[in-house]
């Protein structure tokens, strides 16, 4: 058997429930589901008899805490994978073993994400295995809400720690990942809607949790944690030493804050700021950050997963804009998926519809036009983004306020253009030209990334770095279809050669002062 379910339940009858609900419902039912109650008196155990037939094994009794518990539902399994789905909690969809069962891996721990308290717009994403480290792991962990641990792992390397309140599934990846290089996997797949009500949740127990993890690190690896402690100090000395401004040291609290933004906080802010957004800048009292994006038919499933990942940020935009073309969708509503029309029944988007066919050039056009005063970022729909993608961006446009940005470039016969993917924008750092230049001619070019940086340089404004190269965090998803392809050299000649005519045709402007930094023809 490939799969044993484990939960572990406490006087939670109503998340019991849950559970069993959303268990009930997969539609792959060739797996194990053991259920371990700690002797409830609040009538789970009558639930659990009632779906008893569901259960390859359930016991109600008196335990020593949840972690005695999941280690008597590890010694009974069979699977030879095993996932802990507690009281409260449950899977994501009625495909999710289905889908386990034919993902093919077989690696130790495989991990997908999980999404909090059943809201589509709180997702936390587990690692990529390139950032699993020493250090990742002191901090962080692997999600244990929805990762497959290998059975064998409890009986190589020793069941959960008993003693320990919180910290005990982290204990136990760290023993395996860190101490044991045991292989991992991460999955692109949401697995289950995590629950928030339990201690490890609860701000209270952030004293306990601390003191439990640094108990661990002693304890297993001294030599190691001796070697961290060491250069944190070093650190923590070297940053005191350092002379920064005091907008500085602001900055650099609300960055630490904001990445440890709990995801109750992140519920709290979707839900009040509804269509208006916070004023993140001080550059302008009316500017607010905007994320821009368009799609087509093809691709439109990708959206969910773009913007999911853009509401993970350490912050949020004031509104998150998604331009659709009539003529892909004829139907509007009726042709998009159900979750981005709840995504914008919410709030949570706004969807601005356009006659024509958009393309690559009119992806952010409409929202500029919309709000001429605000900073847009432009992403595209076949990305997920990391979680400090809009906070970079955010503190470089507050030291150049008068420059678009960019997160990648490329170099195309001598060209240097930005990659829309990863830019911020506003309508002031382009002036008249691109309503003025753009005509039916230069959809067909497909180079739009030349195309703005060369509107921007007609209008004395130039491009920057924001100092990190995105597209190397950034993941692909379904990138089919896209109006790029291999003739940028053919594309990037005949973009050049188009607008050279239309500029000296209509404008007396020195070429010369667009040969740099960006454009050179």
């Amino acid at each position: 058997m490939k799969l044993s379910i484990i939960t572990v339940n406490l006087n939670n009858r109503d998340g019991l429930q849950k559970t069993i609900d959303s268990v009930i419902s997969q539609t792959f039912k060739d797996f194990e589901w053991i259920v371990i109650d700690g002797g409830s008196t609040d009538g789970s155990k009558e639930l659990i008899e009632q779906y008893a037939e569901h259960f390859s094994y359930w016991v109600s009794e008196p335990d020593k805490g949840i972690y005695n518990a999941m280690n008597k539902g590890i010694k009974v399994a069979k699977g030879k994978y095993l996932l802990f789905l507690n009281s409260g909690d449950g899977l994501c969809d009625e495909a999710v073993i289905d889908d386990f069962y034919s993902f093919d891996a077989a690696e130790d721990v495989i991990a997908g994400n999980i999404i909090v308290d059943d809201s589509i717009y709180n997702v936390r994403f587990s690692p990529d295995e390139q950032e699993i480290d020493y250090q990742f792991m002191c901090d962080s962990t692997v999600l244990h809400p929805s990762s497959f641990i290998k059975k064998e792992l409890f009986e190589k390397y020793g069941y959960y720690d008993e003693s320990l309140k919180i910290v005990s599934d982290w204990k136990f990846f760290f023993i395996c990942l860190i101490q044991h290089s045991c292989t991992y996997r991460k999955w692109e797949r949401s697995i289950t809607n995590f629950n928030t009500n339990g201690i490890s949740e609860n701000p209270k127990w952030i004293g306990v949790l601390e003191s439990e993890r640094k108990k661990v690190r002693a304890e297993i690896l001294p030599r190691v944690y001796r070697t961290y402690s060491h250069l944190n100090e070093q650190n923590a000395t070297l940053k005191a030493s350092l002379a920064i401004t005091p907008a500085q040291k602001v900055g650099f609290f609300f960055s630490k804050v904001g990445r440890k933004i709990s995801s109750l906080a992140c519920i709290i802010y979707l839900k009040l700021k509804g269509r208006h957004g916070r004023k993140l800048l001080k550059s302008s009292k009316e500017e607010k950050i905007i994320v821009s994006l368009t799609s087509w038919k093809r691709r439109i499933d990708n959206v969910p997963l773009v913007i999911e990942s853009i509401l993970h940020n350490t912050i949020k935009p004031a509104m998150i804009v998604l331009n659709l073309s009539e003529e892909e969708f004829p139907r509007k509503d009726e042709d998009l998926p159900s979750t981005i029309n709840e995504l914008a029944e919410k709030g949570i988007i706004e969807i601005i519809w356009t006659p024509g066919n958009l393309k690559a050039f009119k992806k952010f056009i409409p929202t500029i036009k919309k709000y001429p005063t605000d900073a847009i970022i432009a992403i595209d729909d076949d990305f997920v983004y990391p979680d400090d993608f809009i906070e970079t961006f955010v503190n470089k446009h507050k030291q150049v306020p008068g420059s678009p940005l960019s997160g990648n470039s490329f170099r195309v016969n001598g060209v240097n253009g930005h990659c829309g993917c990863a830019s911020l924008v506003k309508s002031a750092y382009f002036g008249k030209y691109i309503e003025e230049l753009m005509d039916d001619r230069i959809l067909d070019l497909n180079m739009d990334d030349v195309f703005y940086v060369f509107c921007a340089a007609l209008n004395n404004v130039h491009y920057q770095y924001v100092g990190k190269l995105f597209y190397t965090n950034m993941r692909p998803i379904q990138s089919v279809g896209g109006l790029s392809d291999n003739k940028r050299d053919e594309a990037n000649e005949a973009m050049k050669d188009y607008l050279v005519k239309k500029i000296i045709g209509r404008y007396h402007i020195d070429m010369t002062k667009i040969n740099k930094p960006y454009f050179k023809l």
